[in-house]
């Protein structure tokens, strides 16, 4: 976080991979105290104030004795558009060591351009479009894979798996996963994480289709944009800006696509033993999963369910 008040900037890095963040992105993780001199007096020992550009509620209680701050109460309020509103949690913060003074004025951090103020640069993969099928999850009457991401059939079952068995699809409105065959420019830009319906998307990438190794990998440059990795599977996402709008149209566009192939609900997967076997999986292997390829006994039904004759529902 760099500036204050409504000049603030938010950047996000892992590893080498660099993103800028929107400010009511961060869903309560954004601890910024500069608001403090803004905020209003609720009782003798508690200060309160709403973020509106950051879609955040704060609450300091302070200590009686010394006027620091002893806990710090965060609510987001954001609501991503498309999806359930659900109760916002309130996440807490104790202080045992406040220090009054001046933040000190060397810089922890310096911004890279790459990623968070430039666009990266796409893979070299060549310009001949290759035709692949890529899966996404999302809510039934949501069907459009414009600014949504998705992945191939081992990138989606590491995002469904640990979705599905933590009860995160409530929130996000997923009940069902449709297969899309995509025609998608092989050089690749960096990786946007999209969420809600229209999508709102992290990341500078405007053109090219993003990739990235599921939930990335500090061992892997650009957390695997350009770097082979079928084993443990692919994440892509689908910039509306980059779409092309015809079979016949190249220049300035990345990817069409081409046809839903299929749309099962996530309660039929269910009921295929899909959600079970990812539990197994999860509990066998889980530590392992941002390293290795895990999910053995979830991925033959995921395939099995998209390769029968079931019609499209």
């Amino acid at each position: 976080l760099e500036g204050h008040g409504e000049s603030r900037r938010l950047y996000s890095q892992y590893v080498d991979d660099c993103r800028p963040m929107p400010l009511n992105f961060t869903f309560g993780q954004l601890v910024d105290f500069s608001w403090m001199a803004r905020a209003t007096r609720r009782g003798a020992h508690t200060l309160f104030y709403s973020d509106t550009a950051a879609a955040t509620n704060y609450s300091v209680t302070l200590d009686p004795t010394t006027e620091l701050p002893a806990q710090l109460d965060v609510l987001p309020w954001v609501h991503l558009p498309g999806t359930p509103r659900m109760t916002p949690q309130v996440r807490r913060w104790s202080f045992t060591s406040a220090i009054a003074g001046a933040a000190q004025s060397a810089t922890m951090w310096t911004v890279p351009r790459p990623g968070c103020l430039d666009p990266l640069p796409p893979c070299d993969g060549g310009r001949l479009k290759q035709r692949t099928n890529v899966y996404l999850a999302h809510p039934h009457q949501y069907v459009d894979i414009d600014d949504q991401d998705s992945g191939d059939a081992r990138g989606d079952v590491a995002f469904l798996c640990p979705d599905l068995t933590s009860g995160e699809k409530e929130s996000n409105g997923y009940d069902t996963v449709s297969e899309w065959e995509v025609e998608m420019d092989p050089r690749w830009g960096q990786y946007r994480q999209c969420n809600g319906y229209p999508g709102l998307c992290i990341g500078l990438e405007r053109l090219f289709v993003g990739r990235q190794i599921p939930f990335g990998d500090p061992d892997l440059p650009l957390s695997g944009q350009c770097s082979p990795h079928a084993a443990r599977g692919s994440w892509f996402s689908h910039p509306a800006s980059g779409r092309c709008p015809s079979a016949t149209s190249s220049a300035n566009c990345s990817w069409r696509p081409v046809r839903r192939v299929k749309s099962i609900s996530i309660d039929c997967l269910r009921k295929l033993g899909f959600v079970a076997a990812c539990r197994n999986d999860l509990a066998e292997h889980g530590a392992l999963r941002f390293k290795e390829w895990i999910y053995n006994r979830s991925l033959p039904i995921f395939e099995a369910a998209f390769a029968s004759d079931m019609p499209l529902h």
